[in-house]
């Protein structure tokens, strides 16, 4: 097997391990046990970091989901920077998202 198709399986994988991580942590949250929750999107966002780039608009997707989550256990003040952080990605014009932008936004 080539360096080039294991680095191409590689990334797969990862991009796949990010979205479950979403996808376990949504799960939480609509259990309202957002312990859980903030662990899957922290794991989340690191992995889709290092899948995707940290300016990628899943990484804001998953920083907005993840302010929720600190916001809904009761924190009112951590989750402005991490809002904020995803703002900036969310509206770089090259991977612009309109919805969740507009999601970040309105949180």
């Amino acid at each position: 097997m080539t360096h080039a198709i294991a680095m191409t399986l590689y990334l797969v994988s990862a991009l796949a391990d990010y979205r479950q991580l979403e996808a376990d942590a949504e799960k939480a949250a609509s259990k309202s046990t957002y312990a859980e929750a903030y662990k899957l999107y922290e794991s989340a966002l690191e992995a889709a970091r290092q899948s995707v780039g940290p300016q990628h608009p899943d990484v804001g997707r998953i920083l907005t989901r993840l302010a929720l989550i600190v916001e809904l256990q009761g924190d009112t003040a951590s989750p402005e920077p991490l809002y904020q952080r995803a703002i900036q990605i969310l509206e770089a014009p090259a991977l612009a998202s309109p919805t969740e932008l507009a999601t970040a936004l309105e949180l």
